[in-house]
């Protein structure tokens, strides 16, 4: 018997419907599989940079492989996506505890690994409040050649936002967040 192919939203359904409370995961509140492909690949543009600077936390940088292994599944809709949704999923839940204990075991590297933890926790949660149009504009930006993903428009934001993500870390508002995106 031939096994039929989920589609990625079938995946993302089946995944959404396993979540009980807000506690089950940090997409939780994400109104769509969109969005979080908006925030996973806002993640890994800006990301990009912190990448060379993790030396012996290299391991770190996996975050970023299926990231792009999974967007550009989720792109040209082949049937590794729900692997790698999946996957990636479980890997997200665990960043900040991933992130903690390489900052730990690298102190020369912790600040680096302290911006990529703001970097994550900005850029994910703004995709999942962002208005629809501004999600849909940068969403139709977004291309990859399977290796790197990259956007126009989300490279030009960072620029602008990401100083002030890295500025002001934890104390930076969810809502004056959102509106540096929405009013860029």
């Amino acid at each position: 018997m031939k096994e039929t192919i989920k589609s990625p939203g079938q995946i993302y359904d089946e995944w959404k419907n396993s979540l009980r409370n807000p506690d089950d995961s940090i997409f939780y509140y994400h109104p769509s599989l969109e969005r979080i492909i908006l925030g996973l690949a806002m993640y890994a543009i800006v990301s990009h940079p912190y990448l060379s600077k993790l030396k012996k936390a290299e391991a770190l940088s996996i975050y970023n492989i299926y990231i792009n292994e999974m967007v550009t599944a989720w792109i040209d809709e082949t049937e590794q996506f729900e692997h790698l949704f999946t996957s990636l999923m479980t890997l997200c839940e665990a960043y900040n505890t991933v992130c903690q204990g390489f900052a730990a075991q690298h102190p020369g590297l912790k600040k680096t690994i302290l911006h990529l933890q703001y970097t994550f926790c900005y850029w994910i949660a703004v995709a999942g409040d962002m208005n629809e149009k501004r999600a849909d504009e940068l969403l139709d930006d977004i291309s990859t050649d399977g290796k790197r993903i990259d956007s126009d428009i989300i490279s030009q934001l960072a620029k602008r936002i990401q100083p002030i993500v890295i500025s002001k870390g934890e104390k930076l508002d969810p809502l004056e967040g959102l509106s540096l995106i929405e009013n860029a």
